[in-house]
Parts: C-alpha cells; structure tokens; sequence
C-alpha cells in the first residue's frame, strides 16, 4: 500500500465515522450524508462499510435499513455495494417470483463483459450458494437463457479485426439469412452479436446501414424482425456495444419519460454509471429527448430522494 492509498484509507475511515454518528443521531441530516456519500467513489465506500461493520454493533445498510424508507433506502443501499454484488443481488431478484424481470436480465448480460459477469457470478455463490450460470441452465431450454450462457461464455475477439470487405460479406450473409435467423439460431448470434470485438461490431453495424434499402439501422431493423426477449437483447446489444452511454441515456429516457416513473431503473443506473460516463450520459440523453436530464428527474422525483438523484446525476468521473 503507497502513501496515497493509505491517506485515502484513513480519511475514508474518518468519514465512516461522521457518517455513523449521523445515521446514530434523533433528526438525520440528510445535506451531511449526502455529501458524504457523493464525495466518495466505491473502493472509499467499500471502506466506510467495513470499517462501521468492524467498529459498531450495526452496520451501514442496517443503518440505511433502520433510517430510511421507500426509493432512498434503496439507492443509499445501492450504493454500498461493490458493483460486482449489486449486479449478482439484482439478478437474483429478477429470476425469483412468478415472472422473471428480463429486462434487468437483458440490461446487465448486453452491458458487462466476460470478465465481469465472471465476478458477478462469484459474488452471486458466495451470497446464495449456488452459481448464476446453474440458474441459466436450469432455464436452457429457451433460446433466451441459451443466448445469455453464450454471452457469459464467450470472450469478445479484441485482438482480431475485419477489414471492410469481410464485414460487407457478414452483411450480405445477415441480410440473406434474415435478422429473424439471427435472433434464433445461437451460432449464428455467437458469431455476429458476441464474438466481435467493438470496433468490428460498430464496423458492421455501419456496413449494415449504409447497405440497407430501407435505410435502417441495425437497432430499427433487429426490432421489426426479431421478436420477444431475444429481440430485446439483440437491441441492447446493439446499443450497448456500439454505444453504451446512448443505452443507458435510452434506458433513462423509458424511466422517466411517459406516465410514471420507473425509479428502480433510475436507482439501478445512477449508481452503475456515476463514476463512469454519467456526463456523457446527460449529452445522450438531451440529444435523444431535447431536454435536460437534471430537469427531468425534478421534475418527476421530489423530496429527499429527488435531491440525491439531482446530485448523483450531476456527476462527473472527474470529480472522483
């Protein structure tokens, strides 16, 4: 551990202990949390958490827990987790009940790569002993869960790239077999929507455009021809590889735009994504809706809840 770490460390550590004492007191400061909680990334929040784990009969998400209610428990709760947890913990709870939640299924396996749902699935047994991937097989008769054991099997080829022509191939190939094979058939999926790398994806999805007579892009052509949760996942996976901060933004934009407001997908979101790309995220999102994200989220969230939100959108990795 260098100098700097250590100085990280300890600060966190006194940090943890204000934010103790404010969740101990009668009246809660909600001003003094927040920004406690927003001045730190999570490796310092992972160390908040242990150290008032290791120091005091409660721990932080007891605390939350004791404190709070409603949309800002959860967040606050959120934020706690390393993303690795949060991720296996939200799964989780999209695969119990009467009805799986694919959605949030679709928006973790399109956005995280090999390695990382290799960690989320480790968090996943250390929490519930027993492995995501079990979970997946247990389902495999689908064509869905099948696609999904692909994407956690199969490593991007980063290292080899298409030139044009190969890639003017794939899609005369895509366009031949029709996009409806492709959201079927799991070596053709394999072959186009995982195993490329991102700039060979993009590569082909510009091909795919500039070649379509309808002028459609992959994302319009993927959602007339495929249909059910695979067309949904093929979406993101156009999205999220091509450009994951326009995902999101698109994620966002269903959350809130419309009647109601989907506050588990705004809390899911915010917290992935705030020390990420959460500025880009804003310019996405007011290039796809004319409007501003900030405003937005006023609009719909109020109180305590909305205030955080406000704060935790407002970021930028800079400032970490």
């Amino acid at each position: 551990m260098d100098k700097e770490e250590a100085k990280i460390i300890e600060l966190s550590k006194r940090k943890g202990e204000d934010l103790y004492k404010l969740f101990r007191s009668k009246k809660i400061d909600y001003d003094a949390i927040f920004k406690i909680i927003l001045s730190t990334d999570n490796f310092q929040r992972q160390v908040i958490s242990d150290y008032i784990n290791n120091n005091h009969s409660k721990s932080i998400l007891i605390l939350i827990e004791d404190k709070l209610k409603g949309d800002l428990r959860d967040i606050l709760t959120y934020m706690f987790y390393n993303p690795y947890e949060l991720d296996a913990r939200l799964l989780y709870k999209s695969f119990q009940g009467f009805r799986t939640d694919t959605k949030v299924i679709i928006e973790i396996f399109a956005t995280r790569p090999k390695w990382y749902l290799e960690l989320i699935d480790q968090e996943y047994e250390r929490i519930y002993k027993r492995s995501l991937k079990s979970e997946l097989e247990k389902k495999k008769n689908k064509d869905f869960y099948k696609f999904l054991l692909c994407l956690f099997n199969t490593e991007r080829e980063e290292g080899k790239h298409i030139d044009i022509p190969e890639g003017e191939k794939i899609v005369e190939e895509m366009n031949a077999k029709g996009l409806k094979t492709y959201g079927s058939n799991l070596e053709l999926f394999k072959k186009v929507f995982v195993l490329p790398s991102r700039e060979d994806f993009v590569l082909i999805a510009r091909i795919f455009f500039k070649n379509n007579p309808k002028k459609k892009n992959l994302y319009q052509a993927v959602d007339d021809q495929v249909s059910g949760d695979n067309r949904e996942l093929l979406k993101a996976l156009v999205y999220a590889v091509c450009d994951p901060s326009h995902y999101f933004a698109h994620c966002l934009k269903k959350a809130i735009v419309g009647f109601g407001t989907n506050t588990k997908t705004l809390n899911r979101i915010l917290t992935c994504r705030s020390e990420i790309d959460m500025d880009v995220i804003r310019e996405r999102y007011k290039g796809e809706t004319g409007r501003e994200l900030i405003n937005d989220i006023k609009g719909d969230c109020s109180g305590e809840y909305g205030q955080f939100l406000v704060e935790l959108a407002s970021k930028t990795p800079e400032e970490e």
